[in-house]
């Protein structure tokens, strides 16, 4: 990971590539430094691709070099975000729809990529631990961006990764890592990211889909499948309990974080 003295300079360089991506970069760049809004940067994008002679080569490397730089650069998030978030609020077009829909297929197998490399290792390498706890604030941020544009044609995220997530590092789940240190960085991140939304979900009481057996639920929580205000409890009193647990170190101080954010949420949404 960048050292924040030089993140400045290998961030721009990491932006605007050398490659396919080039003018994409330029585009970003301008974003993230303020010089274009959002829905100026997402039109640019799309008239860009429109103008594409393969328009599936450029959606896929452009979805792979804003995935990436989100594992490096997880301030990043925000951009992305509003980004994504004003691409679901234009017009419906076809390269919008193969960019949202390459999006979600890369995060996807990103996702699993990352999860199976950390699961596979006794002891896993530490920056694939953090890439997967950094792919996972990318997919809540962008869970809470599609929970916002519920009427969007293109799904960005499935809407059981938060269950599956949270189940492993919570509830121990059959597909947990059974370390809590790996276990419990992940999770909160969708509290961190996508807190509200999720809450949202579970006020709701909405049913978890039936096709979504890798998201049931770990042996821990023995309540009905779906998100549920009871759910919601038990997750903060878990991540309350690890960070009692665990009080000083990393993972501790993210599950307390996650435990107060919940709270703060529960507060705030009547």
């Amino acid at each position: 990971m960048a050292s924040s003295s030089d993140i400045p300079a290998k961030l721009s360089k990491a932006i605007i590539t050398d490659d396919e991506n080039h003018r994409y970069g330029l585009i970003l760049d301008r974003l993230i430094n303020g010089a274009i809004p959002a829905r100026v940067a997402a039109s640019d994008i799309l008239d860009n691709l429109a103008l594409e002679d393969d328009l599936g080569d450029a959606t896929y490397a452009l979805s792979c070099h804003l995935q990436n730089l989100a594992l490096e650069y997880p301030f990043l998030l925000p951009h992305w975000s509003s980004l994504m978030s004003s691409v679901l609020d234009l017009p419906s077009s076809a390269h919008q729809k193969n960019f949202l829909n390459t999006f979600n297929c890369n995060l996807v197998d990103l996702s699993d990529y990352l999860y199976a490399t950390v699961f596979g290792d006794d002891r896993p390498d530490g920056k694939n631990v953090l890439h997967h706890e950094h792919v996972n604030g990318l997919h809540a941020s962008l869970f809470a961006v599609q929970q916002k544009h519920t009427e969007a044609d293109s799904v960005i995220v499935c809407e059981t990764s938060a269950l599956f997530i949270l189940s492993v590092g919570l509830e121990d789940h059959v597909n947990s890592h059974h370390n809590v240190e790996l276990d419990t960085g992940p999770a909160s991140q969708w509290i961190s990211h996508a807190g509200e939304a999720i809450y949202g979900l579970c006020k709701a009481g909405t049913e978890q889909p039936a096709t979504a057996s890798m998201a049931a639920r770990g042996s821990g929580w023995s309540g009905p499948l779906g998100y549920s205000l009871e759910r919601w409890a038990f997750w903060r009193d878990r991540f309350e309990s690890i960070g009692n647990e665990l009080l000083g170190t990393r993972t501790g101080k993210a599950a307390a974080n996650a435990a107060r954010a919940m709270k703060a949420i529960e507060s705030a949404i009547v």
